[in-house]
């Protein structure tokens, strides 16, 4: 079974919501009335901090067999980061990452490419994993680190997630610490609907703008067009 066969499209469009074009729209809204505003928050630190991250994230890039659909490979970002187009591939990672790349650009990225994972139904009902292309990876992932410990302050201890190495493990190790303090209390597992696509993407970007300024400013720039 090829990556992004008919097939595959056929099962995402059964387990993702079409976007509507009025959300889109407003989406889009969002995005001119408030990426201006979030990027001049940023301030020089902030940008210094992003440039390291971006550096030691593209020395530490490892091979991977999915390529993006602009054909880039984690391999590519670190062997062209090792010569002196280092510094302007950051540059670039940064005009992008701020959201002044053209919308297209965005648009572009949107566009996730696909890769079958066998559920062990065979290749009639294949499960559509989506992989970001690699020089998206890089970007957010070293964008994220900016921000990254201000978000855990507010979070913590309330989260096993973000930035919680054996977040799992902890979990347990925390419920059963609860357990054991509160004997008298029965624990009850939840029965939670998967909620993953019910998220309004919206309402995700403004509290993302109420984060931290490059948490808002990346969200505004990557998550206003939609993922298709």
């Amino acid at each position: 079974m090829h990556p992004d066969s008919a097939r595959l499209r056929e099962k995402l469009q059964e387990k993702i919501k079409p976007a509507r074009r009025e959300k889109a729209d407003a989406l889009l809204q969002l995005r001119a009335t408030r990426l201006a505003e979030m990027r001049d928050r940023i301030t020089p630190d902030m940008l210094h901090a992003l440039d390291e991250a971006l550096a030691k994230r593209a020395n530490t890039l490892k091979p991977f067999k999915k390529k993006g659909r602009t054909g880039w490979r984690n391999e590519f970002i670190r062997a062209l980061h090792a010569t002196r187009a280092g510094p302007a591939l950051r540059r670039m990672a940064v005009h992008f990452l701020l959201g002044r790349a053209p919308l297209r650009v965005y648009r572009k990225y949107g566009t996730v490419s696909l890769g079958p994972r066998d559920k062990g139904s065979g290749e009639e009902d294949p499960r559509p994993v989506g992989a970001p292309d690699p020089f998206w990876r890089w970007c957010v992932r070293a964008g994220v680190q900016v921000f990254e410990s201000h978000l855990c302050r507010q979070l913590a201890p309330h989260q096993y997630a973000i930035g919680v190495s054996n977040g799992a493990q902890r979990m347990g190790k925390a419920t059963a610490f609860d357990a054991a303090q509160l004997p008298r209390h029965v624990w009850l597992p939840p029965d939670v609907k998967n909620a993953f696509m019910e998220l309004d993407r919206e309402e995700n970007v403004k509290d993302m703008c109420m984060v931290h300024p490059m948490a808002g400013t990346m969200t505004l720039a990557l998550y206003t067009v939609p993922t298709v």
